[in-house]
């Protein structure tokens, strides 16, 4: 299944924009709605969800933007788009240290999840750039 999805993807790049687009608006959903009204389950303070929850709205629009705009410059927007999901996985570490004594279990189970998806899916976009550059 995996081996199909990037093959897809490597007959239109472009595609990625949407993939990263429903999945940051699906994130900023997540930490935005669900996770602030459970915060007392995940452990994750309002305010650092509140934060994190920002970036994806970011990314979506930027997503969309790049969607319809790229051509010839598709490859520098992946790489673009794969350095700030990069960036963002920083971010969340940086949030989950200050915060580990009040995560719960569900709460690391969540965020090193996203981090997971977000990380694997920022190396999908940089080796797509990289395919289209050479």
């Amino acid at each position: 299944m995996a081996a199909t999805f990037i093959t897809s993807v490597g007959r239109n790049p472009k595609r990625l924009f949407l993939i990263d687009g429903i999945g940051a608006l699906v994130s900023a959903a997540m930490l935005g709605l669900v996770l602030v009204r459970f915060e007392a389950f995940f452990g994750m303070p309002e305010q650092a969800l509140m934060l994190l929850a920002a970036a994806p709205i970011g990314f979506a629009l930027y997503d969309i933007v790049s969607y319809l705009t790229a051509s010839r410059h598709t490859a520098i927007l992946l790489k673009g788009i794969s350095l700030l999901n990069v960036g963002y996985c920083g971010f969340s570490v940086a949030l989950l240290v200050k915060h580990a004594d009040q995560l719960t279990t569900w709460g690391w189970l969540y965020f090193v999840g996203e981090l997971l998806i977000v990380l694997t899916l920022a190396g999908i976009e940089w080796n797509a750039a990289r395919r289209l550059v050479a």
